[in-house]
């Protein structure tokens, strides 16, 4: 007797089932996909107990064929691919051919469905254990399939399932996603016999006008209104992205949808990407709101990689992750994200020219053009006496480099700015010529000035202070053989170091940056920073950080009092840089409040 044998079909589908399937919201899923692959304008999900006990989805598609209706539910079945090199063509959310077997499999299962042509529809019923039913059926254009009952057949795998609010949440998740992904068509959720969500089609909609509107109907408007459109393309694929801007960030990534060909996915290239356009404009530990719709020609990606469609492979992906960190990076180091986009109309529609060339990474300085010498804010101090201060003189090296530098996008004029004070020795406050109340962290203010001329002149990180009296150091052994290893880094950083020991090291000198601030604290920072990557310590995620611990070391204290000659160098510097509106942590510097604002904190307006 053979110990090989073939395993039986019901068998092999439920082993698939287990592959595909591991909650409702997958069921609904592939069910939402195969809708829309029909090209249904209007779908109706409804669930019952979070889709554990009943999932209805309903669609007005193009119907499936009478003869067409019993193979649905046979493995490997499908109407979207007949050859090997169609998988490097697809246009479909759907190919395999499994999806409907597998779930008729562990499920009580009924599809109905018809088309135009036919005269009548019909109507196919399974309780997973063989007994297959097709009869004749009167019913509309298009397909419903009902499964109820999911792993009713499978007791090990029900017991995995949660309770009815998270197998929910899992599944509006879904329909998020691909109501997201096909703003064309018209979904409508129902949960426990209650409406939960209509989004309407915006088939006349294009480009950023789309994305708002449907964006705007699934979370709310105020939470669409500050948001950033950025678009772009390459050799190898062209984005579009919707995206928060500093300041609106969340304490769960569970609002960054990536589409990939209008396939929803979850793909750690484009994952990636996004934190690193961010770098430097998020707190740690907080994630955006980011909607990323990508197409790639489809011989350029493989989606044929998992059982569940969800991630995809890129040929060229480091081609996509420049594309995607570089048109997010545009976008977040321009100020325009402290204004309200214009609201949702035809006018907010991209043009139909290509967009501008992606930017480097590293800060971008355009060509030098001649511009007036600029002025720090005239100083007025509210006392007693009214009289304005003298303006600021400004040293002569720093307003030649001044005004050498390039020209900005809109940013806060710092001439026509009027200093007011200082709150709490932190706060920096101004008024500008339209009487808004202009809110300024004096330290993250600084650390991002610093940070900005560092990325700009790597060169200031070398120029290094000798000290008079070497400081003896004791360190871990770990530590001191990362000395060791990375003193030739450590000197480019203008710390001068000697291994006295096993766990002894002699600080010799120390970056200028430092020399009146705690350089000791700023080397076990960077050590610290060192152990965390063996190889590549000056790859650009950690010279990033890197260069972050070196500004906020060097800048300016939240406590400190800043003399006015202080306050000169501060502002000289920030119209110096080309963007200083977080700092590299990703803390807000400063904050704007109109005279209605201010006006109704006192019951003015």
């Amino acid at each position: 007797m053979s110990a090989i044998r073939l395993l039986p079909d019901e068998l092999i589908n439920k082993i698939k089932a287990g592959e595909m399937i591991e909650r409702p919201a997958n069921v609904l899923k592939e069910l939402m996909e195969n809708a829309l692959d029909a090209g249904a304008p209007r779908i109706t999900i409804a669930l019952e107990k979070g889709g554990i006990d009943a999932i209805v989805v309903s669609d007005n598609g193009l119907g499936i064929a009478p003869d067409d209706v019993p193979l649905a539910i046979k493995r490997h079945a499908t109407s979207k691919i007949s050859r090997a090199d169609d998988l490097w063509a697809l246009h479909s959310l759907g190919f395999r051919g499994e999806a409907l077997a597998s779930i008729a499999e562990v499920s009580r299962f009924t599809l109905t469905s018809a088309t135009a042509e036919a005269t009548a529809g019909v109507r196919l019923t399974t309780d997973g254990n063989d007994s297959v039913n097709v009869v004749a059926w009167s019913c509309p254009t298009g397909t419903t399939v009902s499964v109820k009952d999911i792993f009713y057949n499978v007791p090990a795998r029900r017991k995995f399932l949660k309770n009815t609010t998270t197998e929910y949440a899992h599944c509006n998740t879904c329909v998020q996603a691909l109501a997201l992904s096909h703003p064309q068509v018209e979904f409508i959720l129902h949960h426990n016999n209650r409406e939960q969500l209509r989004v309407v089609a915006t088939p006349e909609a294009r480009g950023e006008e789309a994305v708002r509107q449907r964006a705007a109907a699934l979370f709310g408007k105020e939470a669409v209104v500050p948001l950033l459109y950025a678009e772009g393309k390459n050799e190898m694929a062209e984005v579009a992205m919707l995206f928060s801007p500093p300041g609106h960030d969340r304490a769960h990534n569970r609002h960054i949808f990536t589409f990939v060909n209008s396939r929803w996915i979850q793909s750690t290239t484009l994952k990636y990407a996004i934190l690193r356009g961010y770098h430097s404009h998020l707190l740690k530990g907080r994630y955006p709101l980011v909607l990323l719709y990508l197409h790639v020609h489809p011989s350029l990606l493989d989606v044929n990689m998992h059982p569940m469609k969800s991630e995809v492979r890129f040929q060229y992906d480091r081609d996509v992750q420049e594309l995607v960190a570089l048109n997010l990076r545009r976008q977040l180091r321009s100020p325009a994200w402290s204004t309200a986009p214009p609201p949702l109309t035809a006018a907010t529609m991209p043009a139909s020219s290509p967009p501008p060339a992606p930017p480097s990474l590293a800060p971008v300085r355009r060509a030098a053009s001649p511009r007036p010498a600029a002025h720090a804010p005239r100083i007025f101090y509210p006392r007693g006496d009214t009289r304005d201060e003298p303006e600021l003189q400004r040293d002569t090296t720093t307003t030649q480099a001044s005004e050498c530098a390039q020209g900005r996008d809109a940013e806060l004029d710092w001439a026509a700015l009027t200093y007011i004070g200082t709150m709490a020795r932190c706060y920096l406050l101004f008024e500008d010529q339209q009487q808004n109340l202009i809110v300024v962290d004096q330290h993250a203010f600084h650390e991002r000035i610093i940070f900005e001329q560092l990325l700009a002149e790597p060169q200031m990180l070398a120029r290094g202070q000798r000290l008079a009296i070497a400081e003896a150091l004791s360190l871990a052994t770990a530590e001191v053989d990362i000395v060791k290893t990375r003193q030739e880094e450590f000197t480019r950083l203008g710390f001068v170091l000697e291994v006295a020991g096993t766990s002894d090291v002699l600080l010799k000198g120390v970056p200028a940056l430092l020399q009146q601030q705690d350089y000791v604290g700023a080397l076990q920072e960077l050590i610290a920073l060192a152990q965390r990557d063996a190889t590549a310590w000056f790859g650009e995620s950690l010279l990033h950080d890197v260069i972050a611990t070196l500004a906020c070391r060097a800048a300016v204290k939240a406590g400190d009092l800043l003399e006015t000659a202080r306050l000169q160098q501060l502002f000289v510097a920030a119209d110096g840089v080309d963007f200083y509106h977080n700092c590299p942590h990703g803390r807000r510097v400063m904050r704007i409040f109109t005279p209605t604002q201010v006006g109704r904190w006192f019951d003015r307006v």
